[in-house]
């Protein structure tokens, strides 16, 4: 068998989902085109900002100076194309004639079967234009967790009732991302399938040495937004200095960072800007806890990204994150935008230390062997390949 799998964003997940099924299937032929804009250099692990870049493909001759050498390790020995458009916009006449090239070229390589992981327009319109090849199309967000304006909800939805038209079946990582497909469009239930995504574990190849956890530093890291609830959380982080001066707090990201950290003192560190990979790595590398104290999510990347550095997570009871982080199993989940809950739960953690290196050890034991490990989820994402492939002899 022979596939191709196609992205645009989600690099960070859909590598492992090729790694493991290469290695768990090695006689499957797994190639990845990741596909970026000229207006969007650096997105997740891919940074190709800096370079001097054409269009369409970059020559497989110089993918090993461009991409990291903690990802090409990583996916060793998967071939990586990368492939780029002029931007995202859908209206722009050198992006139709990439995007009819990028076609010509997939038909050439006569794959099995295509995977497209992303809602991009382009790759939803890629999908739409190759017809004679089996496809499944791995949607992460099927309808917005926010508020969105009349045109752009039009727009989105336009684009996801293309992708299902186009497909032969789905995938969605949550039962809420499931729910939010069937509540919206007009589709059969067999033709979706909750599959969801593991650990982040490439993350960890940006780490330079390995460092020990700070028993008392809690992390909140991401893109810095309303809907992530930093106001609750500053909230919290001034009543727990007030019962424990010793719990050191990090926030770390970028995006406008509004909040008044007055009477916090030196308690908390903030880091207002984009975090590179290695830092990401190191931060989580040195936590003891993560927080997510959303208002309103889908899933999380954070959280699949701390729980491949062995972090629990405290997070709200919002979106998909019940379904990521088992209470009192992996983490603890707690009701959104309420400051003295997520404070006391802080707390409660720190003062019972035997509570929070369990909770460490049973996501540990999530990443290696349960239903939710890169090799549960490459045989699932493997026994849907053949099924549709059987469907269509």
């Amino acid at each position: 068998m022979k596939v191709s799998i196609i992205c645009y964003n989600h690099f960070d997940a859909t590598i492992s989902l090729g790694k493991y099924l290469a290695k768990i299937y090695p006689d499957t032929v797994i190639e990845f085109i990741f596909i970026l804009s000229h207006d969007r250099l650096n997105v997740e692990i891919i940074d190709l900002e800096g370079f001097k870049l054409g269009y369409g493909f970059i020559p497989e001759s110089q993918v090993s100076d461009m991409i990291s050498k903690e990802v090409l390790s990583y996916i060793h020995p998967i071939q990586l194309k990368v492939f780029l458009f002029n931007s995202i916009k859908i209206i722009d006449v050198r992006n139709i004639r990439l995007l009819l090239s990028l076609k010509r070229h997939i038909v050439s390589e006569k794959y099995d079967l295509l995977h497209f992981v992303g809602n991009n327009p382009w790759i939803i319109m890629l999908n739409f234009l190759l017809n004679d090849v089996p496809k499944v199309h791995t949607i992460h967000e099927p309808y917005p967790f926010e508020k969105y304006p009349q045109y752009h909800l039009f727009k989105f939805k336009s684009f996801i009732r293309l992708a299902l038209y186009s497909s032969n079946h789905v995938t969605v990582p949550s039962k809420v991302s499931y729910n939010r497909l069937r509540e919206n469009y007009k589709v059969s239930e067999d033709k979706v399938s909750i599959i969801p995504f593991g650990a982040l574990e490439v993350f960890r190849e940006f780490l330079e040495k390995e460092q020990s956890k700070n028993p008392k530093l809690v992390l909140f890291y991401g893109n810095i937004s309303n809907y992530k609830g930093v106001d609750v959380l500053i909230s919290a982080i001034k009543t727990v200095g007030s019962i424990r001066s010793d719990i050191q707090f990090i926030i770390a990201g970028a995006g406008e960072f509004h909040y008044d950290t007055s009477g916090i003192g030196k308690n908390l560190r903030v880091l207002n800007r984009h975090l590179s990979n290695r830092e990401i790595a190191e931060l989580n590398e040195s936590a003891s806890l993560v927080v997510c104290p959303y208002l309103s999510a889908s899933q999380s990347g954070v959280v699949m990204t701390s729980f491949a550095f062995g972090n629990p997570i405290l997070a709200t009871n919002v979106g998909a994150l019940p379904e990521m982080v088992e209470n009192n199993v992996t983490g603890m989940i707690i009701a959104p935008g309420n400051a003295a809950d997520l404070s006391h739960a802080i707390v409660d953690l720190f003062q019972n230390q035997t509570k929070l290196q369990y909770l460490r050890d049973n996501v540990l034991k999530r990443n290696e062997d349960s239903d939710n490990s890169w090799s549960s989820i490459s045989r699932k994402t493997y026994r849907l390949y053949q099924r549709i492939l059987l469907s269509k002899q």
